[in-house]
């Protein structure tokens, strides 16, 4: 059965639906979800060998080679930090959480962070060198929740339940749900160092 909305009182916090006709399938818009470090992981070790798993289509093959030749003929795999088209890249390998948290700790350093999805962040107008110190500087005084949650404005991911939140609140809960602090500092040593 479907239902379409007929109003929707905010005071008392209610909607009222009533059925609805037609049969066209509702359109979901979706980021698609958040990215585990194990998967990242998983990639880069795909990227890495020579094994094709046997449950991959002759499209999805295809796209494997493809990765793997441009990553191998770039060297993306064996360095953290790339330079190219007058922007340094960071290739971390975490997960969206832990990305996330590099992210905006990079940012704290007054970086140019562009917000990126994949295995690495994009940092606009630094060189290699200046990125690694920056990582070196970041990993001897680790910045800390607080501090990391005073520089972020706004959400930069919009919910469902963000218009009838205060924006303090907005803030608090994407850090909660989408930035993992827990091993910044030794992700922040290793890049540093690499």
């Amino acid at each position: 059965r479907r239902w379409k909305v007929m109003r929707v009182d905010r005071e008392h916090r209610s909607v009222l639906v009533g059925p609805a006709k037609g049969a066209r399938m509702p359109l979901f818009v979706s980021s698609g979800g958040i990215v585990h470090d194990r998967v990242r992981q998983k990639m880069r070790e795909l990227y890495l060998g020579g094994l094709l798993p046997s449950y991959l289509d002759s499209k999805a093959q295809d796209l494997l080679f493809e990765g793997r030749g441009s990553a191998g003929s770039e060297q993306l795999l064996d360095q953290t930090i790339v330079q190219a088209d007058g922007a340094t890249y960071l290739f971390h390998w975490l997960g969206d959480r832990k990305a996330n948290g590099l992210q905006l700790a990079l940012s704290s350093y007054d970086f140019e962070v562009c917000p990126s999805e994949g295995p690495y962040i994009e940092i606009l107008g630094a060189s290699i060198e200046e990125v690694r110190g920056g990582l070196a500087a970041l990993a001897s005084r680790c910045p800390d929740e607080a501090s990391l949650l005073e520089r972020l404005e706004r959400a930069p991911v919009e919910e469902k339940h963000y218009p009838e939140l205060p924006l303090k609140l907005q803030v608090l809960d994407y850090f909660r749900s989408h930035v993992d602090l827990a091993e910044l500092q030794s992700n922040l040593e290793r890049m540093a160092e690499s």
